[in-house]
């Protein structure tokens, strides 16, 4: 019979030998890997949302995005409110609303999936994407704590984006975007989460038709753009157009959008002292559009349009 700290030391070495292939494989069951502080892609389902506080010099608003759709290849993300879906349609500020890639939660970009994420995410893992416009950011997870992951990301030309993931979130809780003079033009904080949204969900796929700016004190403008089709061919079922008037205390004029068939489908009086925005969705007719904007007096006048694709779910 061996000694007892004979038999203590074989079954002490015994536990180590059974342990020792387990390590850095255990996952806790929200994404963190507790030997090697890696973090895992999560599984999302129908329902999940994140209501975001976003930035950028045009808007401030709240913002809840829901997977409202699940097919074999992505999570299809949409708006719970159709005015935040037409104004991102025109002004295209959240690059998280849309198409996400269920293989490594990959943001689409010009229709192309990009590498916000690099799952299994690791202190020290580099990777690289393409996102708003820009080209070649290189991604580097700066640090992980406590379930959380801060990566940095800059480009060749001086971009910079800081975001943050949460394994309790399962999604990203900050994410910051400065240009090349240090300027924050994008703004994105996590303000809730759930799994169990329950409602209509909206998402609006859109392309650029017409983007112009006015400012004089006299302005008179003829001009028009074309409602096409989607580069996939499908033919645009909405026009979504955001509309901004600012006017002085003896500035008046109008604004005509007509469509095709000479319909106005918009008519905007310009009174003094007007500091206006407004958006929507109109119902798209192919073909070419009209505007007109006679005004008198100091004045800025922007109109953004775009065509769209509408989607929307029950979830």
């Amino acid at each position: 019979m061996l000694p007892f700290f004979n038999i203590h030391k074989s079954i002490t070495l015994i536990s180590i030998i059974l342990i020792l292939p387990f390590t850095g494989c255990i996952d806790t069951g929200n994404g963190i890997n507790i030997f090697d502080n890696s973090l895992e892609r999560p599984k999302w389902g129908l329902g999940n949302q994140w209501s975001y506080a976003i930035i950028t010099p045009e808007v401030d608003v709240v913002t809840t995005m829901v997977v409202a759709n699940i097919n074999e290849i992505d999570y299809e993300i949409g708006a719970s409110n159709l005015r935040d879906a037409q104004l991102h349609a025109t002004l295209n500020y959240n690059p998280a609303l849309g198409r996400i890639s269920r293989s490594n939660l990959e943001i689409y970009e010009n229709g192309e999936p990009q590498n916000l994420f690099s799952f299994p995410l690791e202190e020290g893992k580099s990777w690289t994407f393409t996102l708003l416009g820009v080209s070649d950011f290189i991604a580097r997870v700066d640090r992980i704590t406590d379930g959380e992951a801060r990566i940095v990301a800059g480009s060749p030309t001086g971009e910079q984006i800081v975001y943050t993931y949460s394994s309790d979130a399962s999604w990203f809780t900050s994410l910051t975007y400065t240009n090349v003079d240090g300027l924050e033009l994008l703004s994105m904080n996590l303000v809730d989460y759930a799994d169990d949204f329950n409602g209509e969900v909206h998402f609006l796929r859109a392309g650029d038709l017409y983007s112009e700016v006015w400012e004089d004190t006299s302005v008179e403008i003829y001009d028009t753009f074309i409602s096409g089709h989607h580069s996939s061919g499908e033919e645009w079922d909405k026009i979504v157009f955001y509309l901004e008037t600012r006017t002085s205390d003896d500035a008046s004029g109008d604004f005509i959008l007509k469509d095709p068939v000479g319909n106005e489908a918009i008519i905007r009086p310009l009174t003094p002292n007007t500091d206006a925005v407004e958006w929507g969705s109109l119902d798209a007719r192919t073909g070419e559009w009209q505007i007109q904007l006679a005004i008198e007096g100091d004045s800025r006048v922007r109109l953004v349009v775009a065509g769209a694709l509408s989607y929307s779910w029950n979830v």
